[in-house]
């Protein structure tokens, strides 16, 4: 959409980073090879992610032409309030039961840790889209699955472990080719 071409290594990122992803499901081959594609039309969230994806790569490389007119942050900022403002009508109605009284102290400071880590993660995505591809931008923090296979292990006791193990170490592999390749 705006003219961005990758490097041959850098494709081969791209593919061991979404194999490591197919890897993180790999014990759903014992059912077939495209059991775990399978798997994914069975999980409503695996599939929801998909979806997810799907939007976000154009969405991504929509933000990356307003990125190159617009200072990185000035359009984070502008992006989110828009889409704040646009989604809280939906919100607001699908949780109209929920509403208690608000704001209440709690819900204030208990807000402020998330509201600061996500509003570092907006500037640092637009930043990081700002300097390189969108395609390896986008695969790269696709790199998060790594602690989401360590956080499942260490904190919620999961099994199969070698499977997301094996699964992060080609997405790690696929970034290290997208950097130094780049």
């Amino acid at each position: 959409m705006i003219g961005e071409t990758i490097s041959l290594p850098g494709v081969i990122g791209v593919l061991l980073i979404a194999i490591g992803g197919y890897t993180l499901n790999i014990k759903e081959t014992k059912k077939g090879f495209f059991a775990p594609f399978a798997a994914i039309m069975r999980e409503r969230g695996s599939l929801y992610m998909i979806v997810v994806a799907l939007i976000y790569s154009i969405t991504a490389t929509l933000g990356k032409l307003a990125i190159q007119h617009l200072s990185p942050l000035f359009f984070g900022i502008i992006y989110y309030s828009v889409l704040a403002v646009a989604m809280a009508p939906i919100a607001l109605f699908k949780n109209r039961e929920e509403i208690k009284v608000w704001p209440c102290e709690g819900a204030i400071k208990a807000s402020v840790l998330p509201g600061f880590c996500h509003a570092t993660s907006i500037v640092a995505h637009m930043i990081a889209i700002s300097l390189t591809q969108v395609a390896y931008m986008i695969s790269v923090k696709r790199l998060s699955l790594l602690i989401g296979v360590l956080y499942g292990f260490l904190l919620f006791k999961e099994t199969h472990i070698k499977e997301g193990f094996a699964g992060t170490l080609l997405m790690v592999i696929g970034f290290a080719l997208i950097a130094l390749f780049h």
